[in-house]
Parts: structure tokens; sequence; C-alpha cells
């Protein structure tokens, strides 16, 4: 009966801390929801009060800068879902191999174009592609707030040096 009873308990605690956990994650990505809608925001304000004094190439840069907020917004969204599904007995992690110089390049591509933008973004990249097993979504969330925490609290330019390692 001990053996049972303490069993149950640390399901219930196993329970608690992963329900502690999922409310963290839905506050985190509620805040990362936040950045990307302020970007498209601030493009939006920025094309109705300039758009007689703009020409179509610097239309385009705000345009383009509000399409890949709402389309991370979009995999943030989905992410709600995923996370929603979590608790159901058929849920299954969808992990699968991931290169990472695309999610980064994008990104920093972004970064490029956007006027907000402190510092000027080069991604120096040399040897092999690097696949890592994980959530595509998850990944760029990684790299987003990396890059955007560089972008508000580096007093200089930001370095990225990427080191392989086996194991």
């Amino acid at each position: 009966f001990n053996k049972m009873a303490d069993h149950l308990e640390q399901v219930v605690s196993t329970l608690h801390i992963t329900q502690k956990k999922r409310v963290q994650l839905v506050q985190e990505l509620g805040h990362d929801l936040r950045t990307p809608l302020t970007a498209v925001r601030i493009a939006i304000e920025n094309i109705h009060m300039y758009y007689d004094e703009m020409n179509t190439q610097k239309r385009t840069s705000p345009l383009r800068t509000a399409n890949h907020e709402l389309n991370y917004m979009q995999r943030l969204i989905e992410f709600l879902f995923v996370l929603s599904k979590m608790n159901e007995p058929d849920y299954e992690v969808d992990f699968h191999l991931v290169e990472l110089k695309p999610l980064l390049e994008e990104e920093i591509q972004m970064r490029r174009t956007n006027p907000e933008t402190r510092f000027r973004w080069e991604l120096q990249w040399t040897g092999e592609p690097v696949l890592i097993r994980g959530s595509r979504s998850l990944m760029i969330r990684l790299i987003r707030n990396f890059l955007d925490n560089g972008n508000n609290f580096a007093k200089k330019n930001v370095g990225i040096k990427w080191e392989r390692s086996e194991g």
C-alpha cells in the first residue's frame, strides 16, 4: 500500500510540475507574440503615414517585414494548438531533422531590412550543413529570441560563433 501511495504522490507531483511548466510556456508564447504584433503594427502605421512619400520599393520593405512577422505569429499559434493536445493519449512530438543554416539566414535577412535594427547582421558559416533533430517552430523561436536579445541589449556588435562537437 505504501508503494502505491508513493507512486500516486509522484504522479500527482509530476502533474503539478507539468501544469506549471505549461502555464509558464503559454506565458512565454504570449510574450513572444507581442514582438511580431508590434512589428506588424509599426509596418502598417509607417505605410499609412508615409504612403504618399514612399515609392513602390520603399513600401516593399515594411510589407515584407509584416508578412514575415505574420508567418511567425502563425507558427506560434500553431504551437499553442500543439501544446493544447499534449495530454491527449495519441499525441506524438513532431521532431524531425531540421537544417539550421536556412533558419538563421531567414531571420538575419529580415533584420537586414528592418529599420529598427541596431547592427549590421552577417552570418559567416563554414563547413557542412548542420541538421538538428527537433521541432522547427521551437528552433525558430529560440533563434528569434537570441537575435532579438542581441539587438536589444548588446552595446556593440554581436558575434555568433558556431562550433560543432561530437556527442
